[in-house]
């Protein structure tokens, strides 16, 4: 870890103390954006760290149907991670980094680009990543699942003040238009992920 980017936790703050890890690829290193992140996992680690398992206790087989009939909705929370799943953490990881490489905040042809200056070079590392399936088949759970390993927005008090915003999922309304999509947003479906 960079010592620079150690510092003392906010007083009474919401927000979590940001550890910076250290970045073993160098086009990561020095990017305080991509040094908060968590860790780049295995597939393994991925995969135990996207399962969920509902809690079982092979004594309730004794209780009554109606408690047992009540305990199967305990289901619902069951995920099994698959070779689809893991991937997509995969692309996600990538995405989410690969996203921040332009937008550093230490860098100074970042922040003459912030100020409204051109600065010749300088190519935008924004990417995307569709993500299309038929309705019912898991693509929201799949999503949310991946988006739970981060956390969705950090706050930088140094060597930067900055609120970085991680990951934003804007669900596609059922008109699946531009601007019913922005509308939803502005009416607080944002702020209501959080």
């Amino acid at each position: 870890m960079n010592d620079e980017y150690q510092r003392l936790p906010l007083q009474n703050s919401p927000w979590p103390t940001v550890v910076y890890l250290e970045q073993s690829l160098p086009e990561f290193r020095g990017n305080p954006l991509i040094e908060a992140l968590p860790p780049i996992l295995s597939a393994m680690e991925a995969y135990e760290r996207l399962c969920l398992t509902p809690i079982y206790n092979d004594e309730e087989r004794k209780l009554s149907p109606e408690l047992r009939y009540t305990a199967l909705f305990r289901l619902q929370q069951f995920f099994q991670p698959v070779m689809q799943h893991l991937e997509l953490e995969r692309k996600f990881s990538s995405l989410i980094r690969s996203g921040s490489l332009s937008r550093n905040p230490l860098d100074p042809a970042f922040v003459q680009q912030v100020t409204g200056n051109v600065v010749p070079g300088v190519r935008s590392s924004a990417s995307s990543l569709t993500f299309m399936g038929f309705s019912g088949i898991g693509k929201t759970t799949a999503i949310e699942r991946v988006l739970s390993l981060y956390p969705q927005s950090i706050l930088h008090t140094h060597p930067v003040n900055l609120f970085q915003i991680v990951w934003l999922k804007l669900n596609c309304p059922h008109e699946s238009v531009r601007w019913s999509i922005l509308w939803d947003a502005l009416q607080g479906d944002i702020a209501s992920e959080r």
